[in-house]
C-alpha cells in the first residue's frame, strides 16, 4: 500500500518522501516539476510527471498503484505571484485539491494529509495565534489555501481521515540534495542578501 506524495519533488514534499522511506513505507511522487527538482526524487520509487488539475491523468495514476493515503504538498505558493495571477492559484490550489479528494473518494482512499500554510491566518490582532482563531487571509494565495482546507475539512466530515498542517517559515534540510532553493522562501532570501553583502529587507517600522 503506497503513500502518494503530491509535490514530492519540492522542498517540503521531498522531506516527507525521505521520512516515509526512512520508515520503510512504500511511496510514490506526483509532481509537475514546475518548481520541483528531479534530483530530489530517490532512485527506485515511482515518479509521476503529472498535473493535479488534470483529472484524466489523476485517474490513470490512481489506477496504476494501490494507494493507502495521499499527502498533498503540491501548490502554487508565491504571495506576490498570486496577486498577479489569482485565477492560476484558484485552479491549482483549490481545484487541484478538489480533484485529489474526488479521486480519493472514487478509489476508496481513506487517508488525506493537506500541506496548508500560516498565510490562512492573515493579519491577526493578538501576538500568539492558535488554531481556534478566525482565519482572515489577505492574499489570494492565503485565500486559496483556506478554501482548500475547507474542502479537506468537509471531506473529514464525510468520512475521510484528514489533517491540515499550517506551516510558517520552514528551514533546514536533512541533506544538501534536499536543500531549499526557492527564491520565494524566507531563509534563502535572507541568506542570498547576506551572501551579496547586503542587509536583508525588513518590512514595517514597528519592531524593536
Amino acid at each position: 500500500m503506497t503513500w502518494l506524495v503530491t509535490g514530492g519533488a519540492g522542498y517540503i514534499g521531498s522531506h516527507v518522501v525521505n521520512s516515509l522511506i526512512q520508515a520503510e513505507l512504500p511511496v510514490a511522487v506526483l509532481d509537475d516539476f514546475s518548481s520541483g527538482l528531479h534530483s530530489r526524487c530517490p532512485e527506485g520509487i515511482k515518479v509521476f510527471d503529472s498535473d493535479i488539475c488534470n483529472m484524466t491523468e489523476l485517474q490513470l495514476i490512481f489506477d496504476s498503484i494501490d494507494i493507502t493515503g495521499v499527502i498533498h504538498c503540491a501548490a502554487k505558493k508565491s504571495v506576490e505571484e498570486s496577486i498577479k495571477y489569482p485565477e492560476i492559484y484558484e485552479k491549482v490550489n483549490v481545484i487541484g485539491t478538489a480533484n485529489l479528494l474526488d479521486a480519493s473518494y472514487k478509489y476508496g482512499i481513506r487517508n488525506f494529509v493537506y500541506s496548508s500554510s500560516a498565510a490562512v491566518y492573515g493579519n491577526q490582532e493578538q501576538k500568539m495565534v492558535g488554531e481556534e482563531v478566525v482565519c482572515k487571509p489577505v492574499s489570494p494565495y492565503g485565500k486559496t489555501k483556506l478554501a482548500a482546507e475547507n474542502l479537506v475539512t468537509k471531506a473529514g466530515v464525510e468520512g475521510l481521515n484528514v489533517c491540515s498542517l499550517r506551516y510558517f517559515n520552514v528551514a533546514g534540510a536533512v541533506n544538501k540534495k534536499l536543500a531549499d532553493t526557492s527564491i520565494n522562501n524566507l531563509f534563502p532570501i535572507v541568506l542570498n542578501q547576506l551572501l551579496n553583502g547586503e542587509p536583508p529587507h525588513i518590512f514595517g517600522t514597528d519592531y524593536e
